[in-house]
């Protein structure tokens, strides 16, 4: 940005804003001019608020107790039916262990629809 100083002889000078503070000789009498210090103010800052608001964390923590109760149902649940599977395997009746594989199937899908249901 350019401003125009006026010498006392009359004289225009055009100097660079950069230039605040310095003193400078006029061409034509050679006396000494002060460019003085321009302070521009921004009409955007007045705009922007001082301090940023920080979002509380509540609701988050609130979600991970609730979750963590219906991991243990499904936890369960899928233990349960590894136990089934295995006692399957080893006793060669399916009745004992397909018990154990229905009934850990149902927990663990009580927990999972939980789960989705109270935490979205």
């Amino acid at each position: 940005m350019i401003f125009r100083l006026t010498c006392q002889c009359g004289q225009s000078i055009e100097v660079n804003a950069d230039a605040g503070g310095q003193t400078f000789k006029c061409p034509n009498c050679g006396e000494s001019v002060m460019v003085p210090e321009v302070v521009l103010e921004n009409p955007f800052v007045s705009h922007i608020p001082q301090t940023i608001p920080i979002p509380q964390r509540q609701q988050v923590m609130t979600i991970e107790k609730t979750s963590k109760a219906y991991k243990g149902t499904m936890l369960i649940g899928s233990l349960m039916m590894i136990f089934g599977v295995c006692a399957c395997a080893v006793s060669g009746s399916f009745s004992f262990g397909f018990l154990f594989l229905i009934l850990g199937a149902f927990i663990y899908l009580f927990g999972r629809f939980n789960a989705w249901w109270n935490n979205g």
